[in-house]
């Protein structure tokens, strides 16, 4: 059954989520918007996908999160370290939760610089996870750089952030390299999947950036407003 909401509601859809923990014992989840012809950027960009309630879901959902991760290109060309409206801070706080989510950045090997987090004041240093820490000389002046191997480098990430950094709950924003590597390495536990109402052709990505993946989804709820469907799916594990 689709739920609609009516012109000007402001739901609080995913405002008590209950994800059960996966890998390393953090609770991991992604989200990501997609255009009916399943592309995730227009003219390079995702934000032009979405809506203003897929906006506003994704804070609910970053509310929820100890840390958002990100990929290079995403930090770079989306507006990605913007902090939570003030109305979701109290809810954080009753849970134990700092005022805001950390951010992380996966880097790999390709050189960051301050990106979007030029433009606010983040309440923590983001996290960059580069495979060559020294090809990062700007990272270490707005980010704190830790080394990963390249081989397994998600997995080492999550290992990071759950020991080193107390993450119970993991948010995963994309682009779709790295939701695609997240979901190979069986790291992703359930999927927040906004469906825009229009079709974009063209050789943009689509979510699984054009890779072989076969991972079977559980459907747990779909909304809908205005044309546009919001879609949370369990990522079911592979057979041992």
């Amino acid at each position: 059954m689709i739920a609609h909401t009516p012109d000007g509601a402001n739901p609080a859809w995913y405002d008590d989520l209950i994800v059960r923990p996966g890998v390393a014992g953090i609770a991991t989840i992604a989200n990501l918007a997609v255009t009916l012809d399943g592309r995730v950027a227009i003219d390079g960009r995702s934000s032009g996908i979405g809506s203003r309630l897929d906006r506003h879901l994704m804070f609910r959902l970053r509310a929820w999160a100890d840390c958002v991760l990100v990929g290079a290109k995403t930090w770079r060309t989306e507006p990605v370290a913007t902090p939570l409206p003030a109305e979701l801070i109290p809810g954080r706080r009753s849970r134990g939760q700092a005022d805001q989510p950390r951010f992380a950045i996966a880097a790999g090997r390709t050189a960051i610089d301050v990106g979007s987090a030029a433009r606010v004041t983040l309440s923590e240093r983001p996290l960059v996870f580069a495979t060559r820490p020294s090809g990062q000389p700007d990272a270490a002046d707005w980010a704190e750089v830790i080394p990963i191997e390249r081989r397994h480098s998600l997995a080492a990430i999550v290992r990071h952030l759950s020991t080193r950094c107390g993450v119970g709950r993991l948010l995963v924003e994309g682009g779709p390299h790295l939701l695609t590597s997240a979901l190979r390495a069986d790291l992703v536990d359930e999927l927040f999947l906004t469906i825009g109402p229009r079709l974009i052709g063209g050789s943009q990505l689509t979510l699984t950036a054009g890779a072989r993946l076969n991972r079977p989804c559980d459907l747990i709820s779909v909304y809908a407003h205005d044309s546009e469907l919001f879609c949370r799916y369990r990522v079911r594990r592979p057979s041992p």
